[in-house]
């Protein structure tokens, strides 16, 4: 199964926005694409660009956040892309991702960014009692909420091995993917093994060492 999100944003404030899509195989997911758009930005011409990415891979619907009143919904219907709500809030949408992530079924390109927010998330427990799951204040999740996004929606059917605890995974290679070579056109694949300068890249992300996501209080 092949799913894309997006998360959007306005264009001026400090919030960029950003688009993801993934595919599950057998017992894995794995994240095959992120792109973001950094502010300033015109919000109408970047759902055009988007649009227009999402059309190349061979999608014609997207998922994301209920963002500013749906005007989102209608910029991307102009592109002929079918723009849905989210059923699950983004604390939801992360810990389904953390699930994932810690029975091994996910795959990510070694991005510096994505990773650096992914380990930067926290849990707080709110009046109700109940858990949620965010970035930190002053924080951004721009990379993290898109790409969490997509895996989980990708992973409908996969069964996960086990239940963990909220946790969040150290990422055992460190040698990122650069940024040069994963801003290339769609059409390029970042788990081809092409090498810069002549060096090859490590195709996927390893995950092991599961650390307790810091608490915030």
């Amino acid at each position: 199964m092949r799913a894309a999100f997006c998360d959007p944003a306005g264009g001026s404030g400090a919030d960029s926005m950003t688009l993801a899509w993934a595919e599950s195989t057998d017992k894995k997911v794995t994240l095959l694409g992120l792109v973001e758009k950094k502010p300033p930005f015109s919000p109408r011409a970047c759902v055009e660009e988007f649009a227009e990415i999402l059309k190349k891979q061979g999608f014609t619907r997207v998922t994301g956040d209920r963002f500013s009143g749906g005007w989102v919904v209608e910029a991307f219907r102009e592109h002929d892309v079918h723009y849905e709500v989210s059923e699950k809030t983004k604390s939801e949408i992360y810990q389904a991702f953390l699930v994932l992530a810690n029975s091994g079924q996910v795959q990510i390109p070694l991005h510096s960014k994505l990773i650096a927010q992914l380990q930067r998330l926290e849990r707080r427990v709110i009046r109700s009692g109940k858990e949620s799951v965010d970035h930190s204040v002053g924080g951004h999740d721009d990379y993290s909420n898109a790409a969490a996004g997509a895996l989980v929606l990708a992973s409908a059917g996969l069964r996960p091995h086990r239940e963990p605890h909220i946790t969040i995974l150290n990422i055992v290679e460190s040698r990122p993917i650069p940024e040069s070579v994963w801003n290339r056109p769609p059409s390029y694949d970042p788990f081809s093994n092409e090498g810069v300068s002549g060096r090859s890249l490590p195709r996927i992300a390893s995950f092991g060492c599961p650390t307790t996501i810091r608490s915030s209080s």
